[in-house]
């Protein structure tokens, strides 16, 4: 079962409290240190890629896959403090089996959603690739300080999670013997209660031009959040993401290098959906990264 789908207080509670040490700040400076490297060769395979063809999307995920099955297999090291070794820790302590966990966590679709949704919303907005592109000038790729402060970055980031919540519809919940009252409304006893957060995201009392990805909306253009607590990508409380604020830093440096290097798109034979009208069959992307010195 997934954290924040605990029903359980105490269980949840628990269970917070055994991931709080992969999320310390010491421990995500340390994720830092191993994962800029990556992201460094990362940028340069882009680079390289762009020479060679296109980069597979399908590919990409693969590997991503085979990678965490390899580090699971090397078991709790201690030289390698990732949030894999925290976990596999508690496994230890706890005597339980924390691989399942780890798979569903690590391999989640939430990860692969959030940065599918910036990506797919740049490949159709070239022009906030360009812009990305000259925001970033000579911004070292590896400063998570850095990068947190780039208005337009961090505006493409939300925009996309706004337009593409990795839980469309969460906080599902039922309530008590009583029912509740909510703003002069009464529920009655028993009955579901939702929250849908894709609905919610695309209300025009919410959000103007809801359903258009205008990054603007959270910098020069303020007047087009109309309830700002209408975005809660990482949810709220004490139910809100553990790691959203790891996320939010490789989210920054990963789509810092497809700002750098300019990412484009072309259709690929696999079918598949797209949101704008594509019905099944619709192309599936490919992205093609381009280096800043091609341009």
């Amino acid at each position: 079962m997934a954290l924040f789908a605990a029903r359980d207080r105490s269980v949840h509670s628990r269970r917070r409290r055994d991931w709080q040490p992969a999320f310390s700040p010491q421990a995500i400076r340390h994720y830092e240190e191993k994962v800029l490297l990556h992201i460094e060769e990362l940028d340069q395979q882009l680079e390289l890629k762009a020479k060679s063809g296109a980069v597979d999307w399908y590919e990409s995920v693969d590997w991503c896959q085979e990678q965490i099955q390899a580090r699971l297999a090397k078991g709790p090291a201690p030289e390698l403090r990732d949030l894999t070794y925290y976990i596999m820790e508690k496994e230890k302590e706890n005597n339980v089996d924390a691989g399942p966990w780890l798979r569903g966590i690590v391999c989640s679709p939430s990860w692969r959603e959030a940065l599918a949704a910036v990506l797919h919303e740049l490949v159709l907005h070239p022009e906030h690739i360009d812009k990305l592109h000259a925001e970033l000038g000579d911004t070292c790729l590896t400063d998570t300080n850095a990068l947190a402060e780039l208005p337009h970055l961090n505006a493409v980031i939300q925009e996309a999670m706004r337009l593409h919540p990795f839980l469309p519809t969460g906080g599902i919940r039922k309530t008590t013997d009583t029912g509740v009252t909510i703003r002069d409304v009464h529920i009655p006893p028993h009955t579901t209660v939702l929250t849908p957060l894709y609905t919610i995201s695309l209300r025009e009392d919410c959000f103007e031009q809801g359903s258009s990805f205008i990054p603007d909306r959270w910098t020069t253009r303020p007047e087009m959040v109309r309830n700002a607590a209408a975005h809660a990508p990482f949810s709220l409380g004490k139910y809100n993401c553990i790691g959203q604020h790891l996320a939010m830093r490789m989210m920054r440096a990963v789509h810092a290098c497809a700002g750098h290097q300019k990412v484009q798109v072309l259709p690929s034979s696999r079918g598949g959906r797209e949101r704008d009208g594509g019905g099944e069959g619709g192309s599936v992307y490919v992205f093609c990264w381009a280096g800043a010195a091609c341009f």
